[in-house]
C-alpha cells in the first residue's frame, strides 16, 4: 500500500531488506525492484549467525562442518523461516563451505532457539541480541558471524570472510518513501532521521540489543540494495523458490 501511496512525504515505511529484495521474488507484490521506491535511509542492522549448545560436541565452525560432510543432511539447522535472511545465509554458507545440513524453519527466532535448548534441532542461525543471554549463561555457543568484522560480544568466533563463507550478510531496516517523493522532502526526511539514529542514547540503547547503527544513504544505500536482491535472487533460484512470471 504504501509504495502506491501519494508520494508527498507523509507516508513511510521502516522496512527490513528482506521485505525489500527477498519477498518481492516470491510473492506478487506491486514492487520488484530498488528503482520501485525512494530508499531514504539506513537505519540499523544486525548480522546472522550460527550457534549449538554450550555442551554441544562442536566447538568450532570447523568441526562443525566436518560433522556435516560426514554424515550429510543429518544435522539439523533451524531458522525463523523459509525465505528469511538467516535461512538464506545458511544456503550461501553450505554452498561455500561444501557442506550439507538439514533446514527447519521455525514461526520466527523465539520458535527457533528453544528447539535448540530442547535437543530438537542441532543449531540454529539467529541474531545477536537472541542469542546473547544465552551465550552469556553458558547455554549457547556461538560458533561463526555473518559480520564484516569480529564482533565484541563473541569474539571468538570467526567472520564468514574469514572461513570462507563469503560477503557479510545481515537484516538491515531501511526507511522507504513511494517512487517520486519530491527530493528536499526526501532530505528532510533523511536529515531528521540521521539526527535521530546519531542521538547518543539510541546508540547505546541498540547496542545493548546487539543492534548497530548502520547509517547509508543516496546512491551506495540503493546499490547496496541492487547488490542484495541480486545475490538473493540467484540463491532463491538455486533453491526453486523464484516465484513464476
Amino acid at each position: 500500500e504504501a509504495v502506491q501511496s501519494k508520494p508527498d512525504g507523509y507516508t513511510l515505511v521502516l522496512a527490513p531488506n528482506s521485505t525489500l529484495v527477498i519477498h518481492p521474488q516470491l510473492n506478487d507484490l506491486p514492487y520488484r525492484t530498488p528503482d520501485d521506491y525512494e530508499p531514504i535511509i539506513n537505519t540499523i542492522s544486525l548480522y546472522t549467525l550460527l550457534a549449538v549448545k554450550a555442551d554441544g560436541p562442536w566447538k568450532t565452525v570447523q568441526e562443525f562442518m566436518a560433522a556435516a560432510r560426514a554424515n550429510p543432511g543429518k544435522l539439523r539447522v533451524g531458522s525463523p523461516g523459509d525465505g528469511t535472511i538467516s535461512h538464506l545465509t545458511l544456503e550461501r554458507w553450505m554452498l561455500a563451505g561444501n557442506f550439507k545440513t538439514t533446514h527447519v524453519p521455525f514461526g520466527g527466532w523465539g520458535e527457533s532457539s528453544p528447539a535448540l535448548l530442547g535437543g530438537h534441532i542441532d543449531a540454529v542461525m539467529a541474531q545477536p541480541g537472541e542469542v546473547k543471554p544465552l551465550v552469556d549463561g553458558k547455554r549457547l555457543r556461538v560458533l561463526a558471524v555473518a559480520h564484516p568484522q569480529r564482533n565484541p560480544d563473541f569474539p571468538d568466533a570467526p567472520i564468514s570472510r574469514e572461513i570462507g563463507f563469503g560477503e557479510p550478510t545481515g537484516t538491515w531496516f531501511v526507511l522507504t518513501a513511494p517512487k517520486g517523493t519530491p527530493g528536499p522532502v526526501l532530505k528532510y526526511i533523511h536529515d531528521a532521521a540521521k539526527a535521530a539514529i546519531e542521538e547518543p542514547a539510541f546508540v547505546t540503547l541498540m547496542k545493548s540489543r546487539g543492534v548497530e547503527v548502520d547509517y547509508r544513504a543516496g546512491d551506495k544505500l540503493r546499490q547496496d540494495l541492487w547488490k542484495d536482491q541480486r545475490e538473493y535472487t540467484e540463491v532463491l533460484k538455486r533453491l526453486g523458490m523464484l516465484k513464476k512470471p
